[in-house]
């Protein structure tokens, strides 16, 4: 059995990125490979067994104060530590195939220099590209966006083999004669031909939202909308996990049907989704909305729970608006008031069946065992040095 290490910046399937590469091992793992993962984050347990996988994970937690930051610092530019561990596993568990997860820069420049001495095939799996950060970030917040810019248009096209997680950078790897598979958010799916919605509440129409904003989604003018429309006919609720009230400034929006719930475990978060009838994304019309594609997204859908999304040429045009799905123009207050005054005119047999065809597009798009083919002959045509 080929083993293969999986290294990058992520933790155990409980977030988005976890659960990213979590999902991919289990389509290699499907394959016959064995899938080691050598993670970059911190963890009191450096070694822990998961669902048969083995992570292991970065040893400095306790280092504090500025011997940390120098530490810290001086790791960002030259990655030795982590270039270091890489190798002790691979040659440890006798590995010839390492995938880099979202890698900014440096460690994807060792390996490729490293790689024409052990001749061992790299695969960069890329899922983000951020746009350039002003001068309030901190100077490695606002290098990271040009080293993963740099990377991708630089480096990236040298490793050769890419997983993308849209069609936006497939296109952009394809047009580089790179060898690349398309692999979206997946998980395990189970085909149901008979699947049927239970809504919790006919009387109100559920609306979701999981995850961190930051400067990624854009909530307020949502939340705004649905508070307005709530004033005059009280017919939504709106549940966000994952930010606080305050850090808004909607400390008063339970009264008006918008409920937040802070951070909250996945499974706990999983409720939330499941009780819905729509998860919300809502997103500038920029390249880092259009090179990726959120977790939520696949995660609402794979659920039963149909997206409310706005256009910009990104994974959200997969939708069929009022099929699988709402799309809009914009998020503009007032367009997503007058959309909400068209779905609250729906009947509730049309939203069940929204959502039926959401499950359906998601068991056919982002269940991992779709993929099984595709990345069998990715793997194929690996190129090596």
């Amino acid at each position: 059995m080929e083993t293969i290490i999986y290294a990058g910046n992520f933790g155990l399937p409980q977030d988005a990125t976890g659960l990213r590469v979590y999902n991919v091992a289990c389509i290699l793992r499907k394959l016959g490979y064995e899938v080691i993962f050598v993670s970059n984050q911190n963890n009191q347990l450096r070694a822990i067994e998961y669902d048969g996988f083995s992570y292991f994970f970065a040893d400095n937690l306790f280092e504090k104060g500025i011997r940390r930051k120098i530490k810290s610092l001086k790791e960002f530019f030259t990655k030795r530590n982590f270039f270091q561990r890489i190798q002790r596993i691979f040659f440890e568990n006798e590995a010839r195939v390492i995938i880099l997860y979202n890698e900014p820069y440096f460690l994807t420049k060792r390996l490729l220099k490293w790689q024409k001495k052990e001749k061992f095939k790299l695969v960069s799996d890329v899922t983000e590209w951020y746009e350039k950060r002003g001068k309030k970030y901190r100077i490695t917040e606002r290098l990271i966006p040009e080293l993963i810019e740099k990377r991708i248009c630089k480096l990236d096209p040298k490793v050769g083999n890419i997983i993308c997680i849209s069609p936006f950078l497939y296109d952009f790897y394809l047009a580089r004669n790179c060898n690349t598979v398309w692999i979206p958010p997946v998980f395990e799916i189970k085909e149901n031909r008979a699947y049927k919605i239970e809504r919790v509440n006919r009387d109100k129409i559920k609306f979701v939202y999981a995850g961190s904003p930051g400067n990624k989604d854009i909530l307020e003018p949502f939340i705004k909308a649905i508070m307005r429309y709530n004033e005059k006919k009280n017919k939504y609720i709106f549940d966000i996990v994952g930010v606080e009230a305050e850090t808004l400034g909607f400390c008063q929006a339970e009264n008006k049907g918008v409920f937040f719930h802070g951070r909250l475990s996945h499974e706990e978060t999983l409720e939330y989704i499941k009780s819905a009838d729509f998860g919300v994304l809502l997103r500038k019309d920029a390249k880092y909305a259009r090179a990726g594609f959120s977790t939520k997204f696949a995660e609402c859908m794979s659920n039963g729970v149909a997206m409310f999304c706005n256009k910009i040429n990104g994974p959200e045009m997969l939708i069929e608006s009022y099929e699988n799905g709402i799309l809009v123009d914009d998020y503009e207050e007032e367009t997503l008031f007058r959309e909400l005054e068209k779905i609250a005119c729906l009947q509730a047999d049309k939203i069940s069946k929204i959502r039926e065809s959401a499950f359906e597009f998601a068991e056919k798009t982002f269940n991992r065992t779709r993929y099984l083919t595709s990345m069998k002959n990715f793997i194929g045509d690996w190129k090596e040095v």
